[in-house]
């Protein structure tokens, strides 16, 4: 993937699941498996899902997150669905072959 792909998929996901996910993600893509089931590791994945459940806001900014969040307002949900609709196939084009 050329370097300005990787760029703009970067930023779609950021704006799909915001900067804390997004961070939390890259940070665990390069994590063996038997690190990831460790203490440490089970610690870090506890730590950063009680930050998201108690300041969702704050941690979750994107897209999915205020897609399901707005699931009670019709118009809202139907934008977010639209921004998010939208991202997800920007990204499936840049990735087809």
């Amino acid at each position: 993937m050329a370097k300005r792909n990787a760029r703009q998929m970067r930023e779609d996901l950021l704006l799909l699941v915001g900067p804390t996910m997004l961070a939390f993600a890259e940070r665990r893509m390069y994590v063996s498996a038997d690190v990831r089931v460790g203490e440490t590791e089970q610690a870090r994945l506890e730590l950063m899902l009680r930050r998201v459940t108690r300041e969702p806001d704050r941690f979750c900014e994107g897209h999915l997150q205020r897609l399901l969040s707005e699931q009670n307002n019709p118009d809202e949900h139907a934008e977010h669905y639209r921004q998010t609709l939208a991202i997800l196939d920007r990204m499936a084009d840049s990735v087809a072959p």
